[in-house]
């Protein structure tokens, strides 16, 4: 009697199909997070450039500005406050708010958005 060898050729088929959906998932909130990250820098980055042009010119309006010019990221998602005095030798804050929307495919229905804050405090000049 002849033995054949074992096919498993479909069952290897069957544990992929199974096994795809979890690595494509993983995968996605993978590259998610690395889009949190990414807007987390641009936030700290954006905070301490307002806290830079705060030290200077203490007002709202170039602080925004500058807050605004110096990152990428979605003005309508974007909010800065301003907090302190604004005569030479206050401590003004600068408080910059982030709503980083979650909108990679099937990760955004999972996940809600993050809000990200960051403020930087210095000595007006």
């Amino acid at each position: 009697m002849i033995r054949r060898p074992r096919d498993d050729g479909g069952q290897t088929t069957a544990e992929f199909a199974l096994a795809l959906p979890l690595v494509t998932l993983l995968v996605l909130l993978l590259v998610q997070a690395a889009a949190v990250a990414r807007d987390r820098i641009a936030v700290v980055n954006a905070a301490r450039d307002g806290a830079r042009t705060a030290i200077v010119e203490p007002t709202l309006a170039s602080v925004t500005a500058a807050v605004e010019r110096s990152t990428s990221l979605d003005p309508q998602q974007l909010g800065v406050e301003l907090r302190g005095g604004t005569d030479p030798g206050d401590v003004v804050t600068v408080v910059v708010r982030y709503r980083c929307v979650t909108s990679i495919p099937l990760i955004g229905a999972l996940v809600p958005d993050i809000d990200l804050t960051e403020e930087f405090a210095a000595v007006v000049e």
